[in-house]
């Protein structure tokens, strides 16, 4: 638990205090019903514990929650410990601090983390693995079954601890959530394009790797995670074909999967379904309650009762897979049904290749 008290005005300050920059509208996504956390929002700025920066890029209102002095004071009183935090993310972030690239950077490092908040990711200093030879602070011991979330800043502190001429600050990579042996390493759109430096991503995923082989968390699959504004976001992302390089992005086979969720509390949803094996299996379970088990094969997932056509469940939203998925499958006289939740399915339509059929799945019904 983040705080000592169950006070949702204290959250909504922490949040926006350690990140900074905070989107105005990612403001109703911390736990609580959204319009709650709205009337929380409106009164912490009424009260004069937030104040609102509001920047034009490219005809978009870039509205950005920070925190005053006095809400500093009224995190102080209520919870010092979580005072501490605060303190040193700001000293994390010194210059220019009204630059609207830098803003935009910090409000897509909020998003990553309050996904990672949702998906049960501890991302504390004193609650996870250092990543430094020579740790700063207290840290825990590292177990293989809990979810831990580090920020590209821990990285980079990892790489200067050996030499100040190393760093990764060209990537778009805004953090990487560890579970197992498997890493997921976030990106985020938003509504600029997302140029893209292919070499220097996978330069930056082995640095990745790497560390966390060093310091004793073995990570043996990584997948990239895409943070889209909306569901035709991923229409872009699939413009241009795997192994075809691109300034705007590139499906790169250094990883396993390429998850795309969109920056809402559905995408919340599919992420901490995306990261857990455990959940996966519930709704895999349900979704083809009505189909029988595949073949010996396992490039697909089930098949009709009649045995005539493959079932593949697309509702992680991995855009390798739907790059690389056939119509019709060997041994199988009919096109492939791909399952997915409501939202996903005009968008995984038009990603497939016809006559495969999307379908809702058994549960996807998110209205």
């Amino acid at each position: 638990m983040l705080f000592q008290s169950d006070d949702r005005m204290l959250e909504l300050l922490w949040f926006v205090g350690y990140c900074v920059d905070f989107p105005a509208q990612l403001a109703d996504r911390i736990d609580g019903h959204w319009e709650w956390n709205r009337h929380v929002k409106y009164r912490a700025i009424k009260s004069g514990y937030l104040s609102v920066h509001r920047d034009v890029y490219r005809q978009r209102v870039i509205r950005s929650l920070r925190l005053t002095p006095a809400g500093l004071e009224y995190i102080g009183q209520r919870d010092p410990k979580a005072q501490v935090h605060i303190m040193a993310r700001q000293d994390l972030n010194v210059g220019n601090r009204n630059a609207t690239d830098r803003i935009m950077r910090r409000h897509a490092q909020a998003t990553a983390l309050l996904m990672a908040y949702h998906a049960g990711a501890k991302f504390l200093p004193q609650e996870k693995p250092s990543l430094l030879a020579k740790p700063q602070a207290a840290s825990v011991p590292y177990d293989p079954a809990q979810f831990y979330y580090y920020f590209l800043h821990d990285f980079r502190q990892a790489l200067r601890e050996k030499s100040d001429l190393v760093d990764a600050k060209a990537s778009r990579l805004l953090g990487v959530l560890i579970h197992q042996h498997y890493g997921y390493l976030l990106y985020y759109t938003g509504h600029t394009r997302m140029f893209w430096l292919a070499g220097t991503e996978e330069n930056v995923s082995a640095m990745v790797e790497q560390v966390l082989n060093i310091r004793g968390m073995p990570v043996t699959t990584f997948n990239e995670v895409i943070i889209g504004s909306r569901m035709p976001v991923a229409q872009k992302l699939m413009r241009q074909g795997k192994h075809v390089h691109s300034r705007y992005f590139t499906l790169s086979p250094h990883c396993n999967s390429i998850f795309f969720v969109t920056n809402d509390r559905r995408g919340d949803a599919l992420f901490s379904i995306i990261v857990d094996q455990q959940k996966q299996l519930e709704i895999n379970r349900v979704a083809l309650s009505d189909f029988v088990p595949p073949k010996e094969s396992r490039f697909y997932d089930a098949m009709t009762p009649d045995g005539r056509r493959p079932v593949i469940l697309g509702y992680t939203c991995d855009l390798l897979t739907f790059s690389d998925l056939s119509a019709f499958m060997p041994g199988f006289e009919e096109p492939t049904i791909v399952l997915c939740y409501d939202y996903q399915l005009n968008t995984i339509q038009s990603l497939v290749k016809t006559p495969t059929e999307v379908r809702i799945m058994k549960g996807g019904d998110t209205s």
